[in-house]
């Protein structure tokens, strides 16, 4: 049986699995074990490959981010500090266009399962008397939610798709930042037809006074929104210095992958904790909940799955089946991502699914991993932002009460361009 077949069988039971309400991380383990069988790997090798995954510095480091990001997540939210950042937005901005797509913009800084519930409130309240339709705020709403998630350091799907791939996060970040351009410019101008000039909110006047109000105001709402960028300034920032120094050298915790991020996130939970221990308090007792634990499982279940398919030569001989049937490989790299977002409709799932397959068909014909992670996340991600069953979309389309198809039909267009700038970058990178 060809080894491309057992790949694509083993995809196919995730995400039909996935389907059936079974947790992805289940999915992953009948598809390791599919692999293992047809390769007739012994129990006890299983059991190795398995224990290996756990003591890897990458799974270690990975399954520490994404414990801390979701806890200062839960901590914001706890605290009262995300509530706030909200409250100053709305007082900042005169423009109902801005407001519009900076609540649900905002929410997307944390990765919050289902936190497009908590700005379709503020999107009604932006968007009332204005001639936009139903399925336009829906659109507003989901697609302003996830414009960050291209490359904001926060997201697991980021940190699993670098860790998977070995890139430096830096360098990522800052050849996937034009996809949110592209994100944001597209979705202004195709989904706020109908809207014209009419929305911006009339001042009191131009005075010294009211000047100086809004400059309060403005300097309020990066006070309040500090905590976010902080998190994320740091964690890019002790990153670089560490890469920087470990070029030349001054090895700074070389054994910990991304100790920035784990620091730059560790801090301010501390901070927090120290000063507000009932809010750390309800965080934490929130965090033990059956979603974070799934993604941790999930999470692992992807490294192992990686190690299975690699450790076995599978990935080895479905690469030289493909170069033989002359399949082309640009397609692959598209479309197995596309289909792992599409029908999971979570970013981590999409690239814990096809990342492992991916990576062994870019080394095939020696593609610069840079590239290929920028063209396959965005990939993973648009098959996401399509998906009917993306929680954030359910929970958008319930409260606004649109129809799936228009509200696709508003996106497509911001889809496709921002494929087609993942697609630039990834060939200007040398794919």
């Amino acid at each position: 049986m060809p080894a491309i077949f057992i790949i694509i069988l083993s995809f196919v039971i995730v995400v039909a699995l996935a389907r059936f309400k079974v947790p992805i991380f289940g999915g992953l383990f009948f598809a390791t074990l599919l692999i293992a069988r047809y390769q007739h790997l012994p129990l006890k090798s299983l059991a190795s490959s398995f224990l290996k995954t756990l003591e890897d510095s990458e799974t270690i480091s990975l399954v520490i981010i994404i414990v801390l990001i979701t806890l200062y997540s839960l901590q914001l939210q706890a605290s009262g500090r995300l509530t706030r950042i909200v409250e100053s937005a709305r007082d900042a901005l005169r423009s109902r266009r801005l407001r519009l797509t900076i609540f649900p913009a905002l929410i997307g800084l944390l990765p919050m399962p289902g936190g497009a519930i908590f700005s379709a409130p503020m999107v009604e309240e932006a968007g009332k008397d204005l001639p936009l339709s139903q399925h336009q705020l829906t659109a507003i709403n989901y697609w302003f939610r996830h414009i960050w998630e291209f490359w904001w350091p926060m997201y697991p799907g980021v940190l699993l798709a670098v860790s998977l791939t070995k890139v430096s996060l830096p360098f990522y970040i800052l050849s996937a930042i034009p996809l949110t351009v592209v994100a944001i410019l597209l979705g202004i101008a195709t989904m706020f037809r109908g809207l014209g000039r009419a929305n911006i909110i009339k001042s009191s006047g131009n005075n010294a006074r009211g000047g100086e109000n809004r400059r309060r105001v403005a300097r309020k709402f990066f006070m309040d929104l500090s905590p976010l960028i902080l998190v994320v300034a740091g964690a890019v920032g002790l990153e670089a210095l560490r890469e920087f120094l470990n070029e030349r050298g001054f090895s700074l915790l070389p054994q910990v992958p991304r100790a920035g991020v784990i620091l730059a996130v560790l801090i301010p939970i501390l901070a927090i904790a120290n000063k507000e221990k009932s809010a750390f308090i309800k965080s934490l007792n929130k965090w033990f909940e059956r979603g974070n634990v799934e993604m941790l499982l999930a999470v692992i279940l992807a490294m192992w799955y990686k190690e299975i398919l690699t450790s076995s030569g599978v990935v080895d001989s479905a690469v030289n089946e493909l170069i033989g049937a002359r399949i082309p490989l640009l397609l692959l790299i598209f479309l197995l991502p596309f289909l792992g977002g599409l029908i999971t409709g979570i970013n981590v799932a999409g690239v814990g699914v096809s990342f492992p397959i991916i990576i062994g068909l870019a080394q095939a014909q020696t593609m610069p991993m840079l590239a290929t992670t920028i063209f396959a996340y965005c990939a993973v991600h648009m098959g996401v932002m399509a998906s009917p069953i993306h929680f954030c979309f359910i929970l958008s389309k319930e409260f606004f009460k649109s129809d799936y198809a228009k509200v696709a039909m508003l996106i497509t267009p911001s889809e496709l361009a921002v494929t087609i700038m993942a697609y630039l970058i990834a060939k200007f990178s040398g794919m």
